[in-house]
């Protein structure tokens, strides 16, 4: 059996992976628990299309940044005043386990408009510097998969899916 070149690989994927995202969205089918065995041909005729590589920004998270702040503001403390004051703030048994058991949501609801604004207006600005200083990476062009399969034979043992729809088409196009 010869084996698939990376070019046919990816489009297979890639068309895979959307006809199981179709099925799951239409609720179609679900694979048992087990070892299931699986025999099948198909035949694969289509195209596949990959755009320029380009640079982006990295994704910004406000989160790696507040970790340093909070640790340079204790840090910038009284030496036992900052762990103190740190301790207290990241506790499991204090604040941060009141945020962990209540949920963050439910807690910023609690807190005053104007400091929820400030905050929010921060993490905007640090979002556009952010934009201005992070060095730029790599990203591959979008690959772009049309393809038209057809199953030849199958021999797979269909006894290990069960059908959770009622109704399924008799002529299903993968």
């Amino acid at each position: 059996m010869k084996k698939l070149n990376l070019l046919e690989a990816t489009a297979l994927s890639k068309f895979a992976d959307k006809r199981v995202s179709e099925i799951k969205k239409e609720g179609g089918e679900e694979i048992l628990p087990g070892n299931h065995k699986v025999d099948f041909t198909i035949h694969v005729e289509g195209s596949l299309s990959r755009g320029e590589d380009t640079k982006v920004t990295p994704s910004f998270s406000m989160n790696s940044f507040l970790k340093a702040l909070l640790l340079k503001y204790a840090d910038n403390m009284d030496k036992n005043k900052g762990r103190e004051w740190l301790r207290a703030l990241m506790d499991i048994d204090n604040a941060l386990g009141a945020v962990v058991q209540l949920g963050p949501d439910t807690v910023i609801k609690t807190v005053d408009p104007a400091l929820v604004a400030l905050y929010d207006g921060a993490e905007t600005a640090a979002k556009e510097k952010f934009k201005g200083v992070a060095q730029k990476q790599d990203r591959a062009g979008n690959t772009v998969v049309v393809l038209d399969v057809e199953m030849l034979g199958a021999t797979s043992e269909k006894e290990n899916t069960k059908s959770i729809k009622m109704v399924k088409s008799a002529k299903r196009k993968l």
